[in-house]
């Protein structure tokens, strides 16, 4: 096989650069390896280390060269480099703003809060949803899609839209919050598909025969208006009344859409009295009612009152609403 010297010279520069070689050194690099086709033991012997060092990176760069001069007579296609890791994630602080929930049977009820400034927690109570405020830490958005929660790191993955998945990092142990190795989610507010669709929750217990409410225990917790990303947020103060926010765009902790007082009257009528508005706009004088409200422990159904703020007497008979509890 006859290959050209200026390949091979060309060949030898491109592997064997960074080693500084000079023409004396090119001179006693030829005698050895005439020595090495015919040795003679007492020049053996008298070899210098710089020497054996020289010629064996020559002889590497010359098996190289080779070596890619009959790959590239093969018309071979080499490996690609692999891939570098961007700079940059995909995933922002905008893509996590609202309140998500685990989806799946294990989740004990908790949500999950995100905000626009890079603060989150998770709560699984009303009282806690409230007082979100209180609980919000930093957490930070690294390259390649990782998400960091103090020193828990986890993988970020978003699907279609809606839904994401957590996923530990291997060797990853410092996560109390999130022992799962992998964990799905669906956006609940602002509005998403799989949270509008979301008719019971997955930690829910047995369903229950729908009857009617009698007391605030039966109202109070943080619902789903079942078709939308209204979040209604009720806490008791008393066996038929109670305060609560109304959100839609998944920051009711910090500045819900509306704020009032909730009255549960006979027959299972219940009002939502509002008494603050989030833009500051004066609220309404009449209250957002329902007539014929009913519980199956971890859903409510109602029918909205033609006496509401919700009717317009112009329109049809308004649609009995089903609100799904969030825990």
């Amino acid at each position: 096989m006859n290959i050209d010297e200026r390949q091979v010279t060309t060949s030898l520069q491109r592997y064997a650069r960074g080693i500084i070689v000079t023409d004396d050194d090119l001179d006693g690099l030829e005698t050895q390896i005439g020595e090495r086709l015919h040795p003679t033991r007492s020049r053996e012997r008298s070899r210098r280390p710089w020497d054996l060092a020289v010629a064996a990176c020559a002889v590497v760069a010359l098996v190289l060269a080779v070596t890619a001069l009959w790959r590239s007579g093969r018309t071979e296609t080499m490996p690609a480099a692999p891939p570098t890791t961007g700079a940059v994630s995909s995933v922002s602080r905008a893509d996590l703003i609202g309140v998500w929930t685990p989806d799946h049977g294990n989740n004990l009820g908790y949500l999950w809060l995100f905000t626009a400034d890079g603060r989150w927690t998770t709560t699984n109570t009303a009282s806690g949803f409230r007082d979100a405020h209180r609980e919000l830490v930093p957490y930070d958005v690294e390259a390649g899609d990782i998400l960091r929660f103090g020193t828990c790191r986890k993988t970020v993955r978003l699907g279609t839209e809606g839904r994401m998945t957590l996923t530990a990092l291997p060797g990853e142990t410092k996560c109390d919050r999130f022992p799962e190795r992998s964990m799905p989610f669906i956006r609940i507010s602002p509005s998403s598909p799989p949270g509008s669709s979301l008719e019971r929750h997955p930690y829910a217990g047995p369903p229950e025969s729908a009857r009617k409410t009698a007391t605030m225990d039966d109202v109070s917790g943080t619902w789903l208006v079942q078709g939308t990303g209204i979040m209604v947020v009720v806490s008791p103060t008393s066996p038929n009344t109670g305060t609560y926010i109304w959100d839609d765009d998944g920051d009711g902790w910090s500045a819900p859409d509306i704020q009032g007082r909730v009255v549960l009257g006979r027959a299972g009528h219940l009002e939502f009295r509002p008494t603050q508005l989030g833009d500051g706009d004066p609220p309404p004088d009449c209250a957002f009612a329902f007539d014929e409200v009913t519980t199956t422990r971890d859903t409510l159904g109602m029918t909205p009152s033609a006496a509401g703020c919700w009717v317009d007497p112009g329109e049809p008979e308004p649609n009995r609403q089903r609100w799904v509890q969030l825990n």
